[in-house]
């Protein structure tokens, strides 16, 4: 049995202002620092023996604050980037609607299976981001010596994360939010989702 504990990053200034983000490489700002730092103390005592994070420096500003807290490795990968947003990247939620109707904003963001070949214009859509996270996450489990795992990663891919399982709760994560799952070779169950903030 695989414990995993994915998180999210912390706040950035273009959290705050409500920017797309995706690819962008963004640093978390002095409120997502701490937020990172919270979730480190929240995370330090389940065993996560190593870390698995996005590139991106929001992401593994998270990871590596918990990694020297807890003196584990880390390893990133492109697999846990945001979902690619294409023409949407940084632009506020009001000029991404200029590129994809307000119907089509919500299928894609906040709907489970409806909408899953949707996508900004040059971005990723809904299932080719389900698939990129599920399958990382397999292999991940699959191809790690460790039992208890950490992945540092974005708050729309882990939200499709979620939906390849049939946890209920896929509303969107806060930054620092973490989600705990297992892995029993086979197949993955969410446990719980942990709010830190």
């Amino acid at each position: 049995m695989k414990k995993l504990y994915l998180f999210r990053h912390g706040e950035t200034d273009w959290n705050k202002e409500g920017r797309c983000q995706s690819s962008i490489d963004t640093e978390l700002n002095e409120k997502g620092l701490q937020q990172a730092k919270d979730n480190a103390e929240l995370l330090k005592d389940f065993g996560i023996e190593y870390i698995y994070s996005s590139p991106l420096k929001r992401a593994y500003k998270t990871a590596q604050i918990l990694a020297e807290m807890i003196n584990v490795t880390i390893e990133t990968t492109d697999e846990l980037k945001e979902l690619r947003g294409g023409d949407s990247e940084g632009k506020l939620k009001q000029e991404v609607l200029d590129l994809i109707s307000a119907d089509n904003y919500e299928k894609l963001f906040n709907t489970r299976n409806d909408g899953m070949n949707l996508r900004f214009p040059n971005g990723e859509s809904k299932e080719e981001a389900r698939n990129r996270i599920f399958n990382t996450v397999i292999k991940i489990c699959n191809n790690s010596k460790y039992n208890t795992i950490g992945i540092a990663s974005h708050s729309a891919i882990l939200r499709e994360f979620i939906r390849t399982t049939n946890f209920e709760d896929d509303s969107s994560l806060k930054n620092c939010e973490c989600i705990e799952a297992e892995f029993d070779g086979e197949n993955i169950k969410i446990v719980r989702r942990i709010k830190n903030n």
